[in-house]
């Protein structure tokens, strides 16, 4: 085994924007860059084997971005027998981040598809096996898994699960079906389905069959499994809705599934504490009308989300834990300061990112926002503008949110939300003497893992933001 990945460390390559919109192209890797999580990372674990006398290599699921640990088969583009060269796109993948295509490391022929569309397939796991001779009497694929499950008997008295390869798990765990699939002994889960049927044994399950019953799926690894997850939980099953007269029923989209799966899993692992502060904005209105008319002919958005970063950046240099993840019983903090913000698209959620944000000025940073902003919209985000973030800062918009607190993005400690911006009366001081007078005012919510950060840590943070947006001395190029 050659494992790149854990082991030597991780594969830089260049990547490039496919022609079909949505989808990223992974060149060959041109360098080696141990143990980082810098730039475009295609993790790419080869196993070297003997596939019926001939040298061959099993290319493995990549690493699509830090957080991402298994994708969803869209789709195959060769089959059995199809000669491929070096970069070929072998299959379309998709995870919470992106769309990408899974290229050939090598030239070749396919001598095994390891799994079907619809799979989901963890970071380096097996895809294809790729093989120098064209084998002979290459085995088509597998059939698909609709047929195999109709074809399976029904038991009258409960609902059946929805694959074999599901009912399989649960079998094994008995636990119902394992929403974000950790495995059934190492902590809680979520059902979303009907409950499987267990009236029959495991050997009356198992059908005599003429062929060997698939292998089943590897559990997930412990990395969904962080410090702090608790030990030992069951499953939860909640009475399933039913579907009446005019109802419309819309099946979760492959990307939703994954968001769901990564939320049930952030408020499953982190302590959530939400702590709120109200911030006088009039000192950013002025500032902001001063200079948007003029920025604005230059081709420059200066939002009030732009002073929102600069604010955050300043404070997370002044408390660097706040920039941190969390690993295995460990807290790394990061020395870049990588800020990712919530975009919403038609395909759902995701978190660009703004690498070395400090490092920008006002400017750079709404000009960084709108960039990205755009490649989320028109679905063309790169692996490298979705990966990497060390802290979050969220903006749901201006209409009817006053605050909220947002689900941490992981494995960060912290995300903080923006609300709505509102006149208000308020009493503040003047020449020393108290008066009422219309301030524009705002709601912050920090959501932070007190699994690492404290309360006074917490506190302290948020206040520092409410400081600098209050005072406003931002410099405005």
């Amino acid at each position: 085994m050659n494992d790149l990945a854990h082991g030597a460390g991780l594969w830089r390559g260049v990547v490039a924007t496919h022609p079909r919109p949505g989808l990223l192209t992974y060149a060959a890797p041109t360098s080696l860059d141990p143990m980082t999580h810098a730039d475009c990372r295609v993790a790419r674990q080869v196993e070297m084997e003997d596939f019926e006398g001939m040298a061959s290599e099993t290319v493995t699921m990549p690493e699509l971005g830090e957080s991402v640990v298994e994708g969803v088969i869209v789709e195959w583009l060769v089959q059995p027998g199809d000669h491929v060269n070096v970069d070929d796109p072998l299959c379309e993948v998709e995870t919470d981040k992106a769309n990408a295509e899974v290229p050939s490391p090598r030239e070749g022929y396919i001598a095994k598809i390891l799994v079907e569309v619809d799979d989901v397939v963890e970071v380096g796991n097996g895809l294809v096996v790729i093989s120098d001779e064209k084998p002979e009497g290459v085995a088509e694929p597998s059939p698909a898994k609709e047929p195999e499950a109709a074809a399976k008997p029904e038991a009258p008295s409960s609902p059946q699960l929805s694959s074999s390869s599901e009912a399989e798990r649960a079998g094994r765990s008995g636990n119902s079906l394992d929403f974000s699939r950790p495995s059934s002994d190492n902590g809680p889960s979520i059902h979303t389905g009907p409950p499987p049927t267990r009236s029959a044994p495991a050997q009356q399950q198992a059908a005599p069959k003429q062929q060997a019953p698939a292998p089943a799926k590897a559990s997930r690894p412990d990395r969904w499994l962080p410090f702090g997850h608790p030990d030992g939980g069951k499953a939860y099953r909640y009475p399933q809705p039913r579907v009446e007269d005019g109802d419309t029923v819309e099946k979760f989209s492959r990307r939703r599934h994954m968001i769901a799966e990564h939320m049930v899993i952030s408020q499953s692992v982190s302590p959530h504490v939400v702590t709120v502060a109200e911030v006088d904005m009039t000192n950013v209105v002025s500032l902001r009308a001063a200079h948007k008319g003029r920025l604005k002919s230059q081709g420059i958005r200066l939002t009030y989300f732009a002073f929102m970063l600069k604010a955050t950046c300043e404070a997370l240099r002044e408390f660097p834990i706040m920039n941190s993840v969390v690993g295995d019983k460990q807290v790394i903090k990061k020395g870049a300061l990588n800020l990712g913000f919530a975009a919403e698209t038609e395909q759902g959620l995701v978190v660009p990112v703004i690498r070395n944000a400090d490092e920008l000025n006002l400017i750079g940073l709404a000009k960084a926002v709108d960039r990205l902003a755009t490649k989320a919209r028109e679905n063309s985000l790169e692996p490298d503008d979705v990966t990497g973030g060390t802290f979050t800062v969220s903006n749901p918009g201006l209409r009817g949110n006053l605050y909220g607190g947002a689900i941490i993005n992981q494995p960060q400690v912290g995300i903080l939300r923006m609300g709505e911006m509102k006149k208000r009366p308020m009493v503040i001081t003047r020449d020393g003497q108290d008066v009422i007078a219309i301030r524009q005012m705002m709601y912050i919510a920090l959501s932070y893992d007190h699994r690492v950060i404290d309360g006074v840590t917490g506190n302290g943070f948020l206040y520092r933001v409410r400081e600098l947006l209050e005072a406003a001395e931002f410099h405005v190029g």
